[in-house]
């Protein structure tokens, strides 16, 4: 499931779209940015005018626990979680 949220408390006013997994989790969550050498080409159904942004992944084990945290570009952060 995708969700558009305005975070209040950004004084930037950055746009973020969350996606969750079927079992609630969050997956994925996007900082909507203007292009450029470091976001990453993105569309959404019903968001046209999100192209780019920043993308931060959550994996999770099968016992539910946050086990790693990527944040592209691929490059910038891996943390894996024991």
């Amino acid at each position: 499931m995708l969700v558009a949220d305005q975070n209040e408390s950004d004084q930037l006013r950055r746009k973020r779209i969350s996606e969750t997994d079927a079992l609630g989790r969050l997956k994925d969550v996007w900082e909507v940015r203007s292009a450029d050498g470091a976001t990453e080409g993105v569309s959404f159904p019903g968001w046209p005018d999100v192209t780019a942004g920043y993308c931060t992944s959550y994996e999770y084990n099968t016992l539910d626990n946050l086990t790693t945290v990527t944040q592209v570009p691929r490059r910038a952060a891996l943390f894996t979680i024991r």
